[in-house]
């Protein structure tokens, strides 16, 4: 598409995570379930954590041994997750009272073929159904937390002018009407051509297309 980006340009969900840990005095460590971005983003921000030990584990009596200085657990994408980790990351939280953070709740996303895969959102569920309890705070779209980020890194940039592009009504664009910026959902992804028309006010997006290439043309047309 051409367009030119930097590292700095670039906002993931542990990112965002571990940003707001920092901000709410985080000291660590977090027990994560998720995969190596999330703990380097943690480590960038001086917040140790843990969890990889238990991947590839089975038997539960490692459940026995829990760290009593963990206050918190980050849950987000883990295709390496398992009974250990899921029961882990629930007791932490039942039994110990842990703060539950989720990166973001997406239930799923495309892969190559057009299947698609479950997304955080499922390892969320599971460990709020497995604890009984919900999220205390979730991190990515639709949350306020991701545009107030942006908007902290770039106070130049106006919301005027800012566009959110994505394939999910739920996400993305439930994310852009409540912060109040402009949205364009794509149909390469979850989100149908006929669920767009049928979304009510609360995720409707302000266009649609067919195709991320689209997008150059649609920013183009409005300079």
């Amino acid at each position: 598409m051409g367009v030119q980006s930097t590292l700095d340009e670039v906002i993931t969900s542990s990112y965002a995570t571990a940003q707001y840990l920092k901000r709410e005095g985080e000291r660590g460590p977090v027990y994560v379930v998720g995969e190596r971005g999330i703990y380097e983003e943690l480590e960038a921000v001086g917040i140790p954590c843990c969890g990889l030990e238990d991947n590839g584990r089975s038997d539960i009596s490692v459940l026995a041994a829990m760290d009593s200085r963990v206050r918190t657990v980050v849950v987000g994408l883990d295709r390496c997750i398992n009974y250990v980790k899921l029961s882990r990351a629930a007791s932490y939280v039942r039994d110990f009272g842990c703060r539950f953070v989720a990166t973001n709740t997406d239930g799923s996303f495309p892969n190559a073929g057009g299947i698609l895969s479950g997304g955080s959102g499922c390892m969320v569920a599971a460990i709020a159904a497995a604890s009984g309890k919900q999220p205390d705070c979730v991190i990515g779209k639709p949350s306020s937390f991701f545009i107030d980020l942006v908007r902290a890194q770039r106070p130049d940039v106006g919301l005027d002018e800012i566009m959110m592009v994505g394939d999910r009504l739920d996400t993305d664009i439930a994310f852009a009407r409540a912060n109040h910026i402009q949205s364009l959902c794509v149909l390469s992804g979850i989100s149908s051509e006929k669920a767009i028309l049928e979304a009510d006010a609360s995720c409707a997006p302000s266009f649609y297309s067919s195709s991320l290439q689209d997008v150059k043309t649609l920013l183009e047309s409005s300079v």
